[in-house]
């Protein structure tokens, strides 16, 4: 009978381990920096990931940390979208623009899919004066097995 227990306990930690390492994400990294002819090295920023239950990351921030004020400051961040298919559609990039105290569009990519979940086209575009502009395009061709066979960019 004490067998049977252990052996079911050890089964349950099992798959509890598998299952908290599956959805293990990093949320928050701190970056450092030596201070020159040191070794003491000193606080520069943070990056904090937001994911949503599909575990794809839905946004990237990037703060600096400001010494003298002792605050963190936005710089920059990614906000991504996915399909229902879990494909990331979108990528965008904004910078903070600490006068007007928001963000402000930088650059983005929009991705479009086969049926097979392969990405056919990722469209590179910027943010010019109120607008996207298109800059570049790769289309992307697979074969009968989904292989990848040709990226063709075009601008």
């Amino acid at each position: 009978m004490k067998n049977i227990i252990l052996s079911v306990l050890i089964s349950l930690l099992t798959v509890v381990n598998g299952l908290s390492q599956d959805k293990c994400l990093t949320d928050t990294t701190y970056n450092y920096k030596f201070i020159s002819g040191t070794s003491i090295k000193e606080l520069t920023g943070i990056e904090i990931n937001t994911y949503d239950n599909d575990h794809n990351k839905t946004e990237q921030l990037l703060q600096s940390w400001v010494a003298n004020t002792n605050s963190w400051v936005n710089v920059n961040k990614h906000n991504y979208s996915y399909d229902g298919n879990n494909n990331q559609i979108e990528e965008l990039f904004s910078t903070w623009n600490t006068p007007s105290n928001s963000w402000v569009n930088n650059y983005k990519f929009n991705n479009v899919y086969d049926g097979n979940n392969n990405m056919t086209e990722s469209l590179y575009r910027i943010w010019n004066t109120g607008s996207w502009l298109n800059s570049f395009k790769y289309n992307y061709v697979y074969n009968g097995n989904n292989k990848l066979t040709e990226a063709i960019y075009n601008s």
